[in-house]
């Protein structure tokens, strides 16, 4: 499955394109990039943008991704992670690994529309102004 990652270091978010079939592996070895990546040390604002790619996770997976992002992630404060997609069942599967993540650690919500997506993300920025 093809990435493209980005970031804007005016707005401070990190966007993540994906397109084709996602296997886990690959979404696991991408936090793991991230999180080790020094330009997140601070905050971190990352818009998933699923629309192009298939999901096909169990909720089993899904619980791994939550757990392995718990482990790999430094202290952030206001830490959000948009996820934007465009199909009902991509919806309800990443509503799922947004239960499985424990709030204190990471806000996740999940869109259909990248504006909504992008208002959520910056007002977390807004509070650090």
């Amino acid at each position: 499955m093809p990435w493209q990652l980005r970031s804007d270091e005016h707005s401070g978010i990190v966007s993540i394109d994906a397109s084709g079939l996602i296997a886990l592996e690959e979404i696991e070895d991408t936090v793991q990039a991230i999180w080790a990546h020094p330009v997140y040390l601070n905050h971190l604002m990352v818009l998933w943008d699923l629309r192009g790619a298939n999901v096909n996770l169990s909720s089993n997976e899904l619980e791994g991704i939550a757990h392995l992002n718990s482990e790999q992630r430094p202290a952030l404060d206001r830490s959000r992670v948009a996820i934007l997609v465009d199909r009902d069942l991509q919806f309800g599967l990443m509503r799922i690994l947004g239960v499985f993540m424990p709030e204190h650690e990471l806000e996740i919500n999940v869109f259909r529309e990248e504006s909504e997506a992008t208002s959520f993300l910056l007002r977390a920025h807004d509070l650090d102004a």
